[in-house]
């Protein structure tokens, strides 16, 4: 029984706990049915929507893993945090991303300690016309103790979405309804990670490029008021 049932079930038991409630207490019947009938039947359709997005979600990505089993739906902020962070410290030579929203601390130190103490070129377009402080200190420090294998563009348009390229791994970041880093849809296909690390520097070529602090300094939310 999946969770959108369950609930149904429960808004139809408190629904009857009412109704006696009201009986019990003198109260109309009619009253009760004009207010909590028309509610009731809302929430049953509001429900009845979600499971079925759900289910549509669901056989929609079982079809994608039937045609290939390298896509992986990664959903849950943990699980998306400990996915980022895997497949930044499985990367060779090349880390490959899009975005300038990112919080995630261990997803960040994992990036500052890969590009810092290892051979990899770090490609990253920021996307937005802003930069949380987090992510600004992370860019700051790799551009200025490692700047030669640091590559910076900047767009405003936020377009292209966010993604993550390695070597042979991809990550799409996918909308959710909580607004959150929550889930992503991973992707390990060497040649399909080749296809958009030039995707990305397709998009770098054409961003303004940043190579100084100052620069930084005027995106980050922080350090710009």
């Amino acid at each position: 029984m999946n969770r959108e049932r369950i609930y149904i079930i429960i808004t139809l038991v408190v629904t009857v706990i009412i109704s006696l409630i009201g009986l019990l207490l003198g109260k109309s019947w009619n009253i009760f049915v004009y207010l909590f009938i028309p509610i009731l039947l809302i929430l049953i359709f509001y429900f009845l929507i979600v499971s079925q997005m759900i289910n549509m979600e669901k056989n929609i990505f079982e079809k994608m893993k039937s045609i290939s089993p390298n896509f992986e739906l990664i959903t849950g902020e943990d699980f998306v945090k400990r996915t980022l962070t895997e497949t930044i410290n499985e990367a060779k030579d090349v880390i490959f991303t899009t975005g300038g929203r990112a919080r995630e601390v261990d997803y960040l130190n994992a990036l500052t300690q890969k590009v810092l103490n290892e051979d990899v070129k770090y490609y990253r377009v920021i996307l937005g016309d802003h930069i949380r402080h987090t992510f600004h200190e992370h860019l700051k420090e790799l551009i200025d103790r490692k700047a030669p294998s640091v590559y910076v563009g900047y767009q405003l348009e936020e377009k292209y979405g966010n993604i993550l390229v390695t070597n042979d791994k991809v990550i799409l970041y996918l909308p959710s309804p909580s607004l959150g880093l929550d889930m992503v849809l991973k992707i390990a296909d060497p040649d399909l990670a080749k296809k958009y690390q030039i995707y990305v520097m397709q998009i770098y070529a054409e961003s303004k490029k940043i190579t100084n602090s100052e620069d930084l300094d005027k995106l980050c939310i922080h350090c710009k008021g």
